[in-house]
C-alpha cells in the first residue's frame, strides 16, 4: 500500500489498508499509514482517528508526533 500511494494513488493505497485493518484492526503500522495518507488528502478527523489508534503506547507516540 506504501508503494503505491508513493506512486500517486493515495486512494487504491487507502483501500487497501482498510482491507488489511479488516482483518486486524489494531495494528499499528496499518493505522499510522492509513492515517498519514488521510492526512496527505487533507482528511484530519480520520487522520486523528488513525494515528490515535496507533500511539498507544510511548514509543508510538513519539514516533508519530516528533518534529523533525
Amino acid at each position: 500500500a506504501i508503494t503505491i500511494a508513493k506512486k500517486g494513488n493515495l486512494e487504491e493505497a487507502i483501500g487497501k489498508l482498510v482491507k488489511l485493518l479488516g482483518e486486524n484492526e489494531f495494528n499499528r503500522y496499518y493505522n499510522v499509514n492509513i492515517g498519514l495518507m488521510f492526512k496527505k488528502i487533507g482528511k484530519k478527523f480520520l487522520f486523528i482517528k488513525y494515528t490515535k489508534r496507533s500511539s498507544s503506547s510511548r514509543n508510538a507516540r513519539h514516533f508519530l508526533f516528533r518534529t523533525n
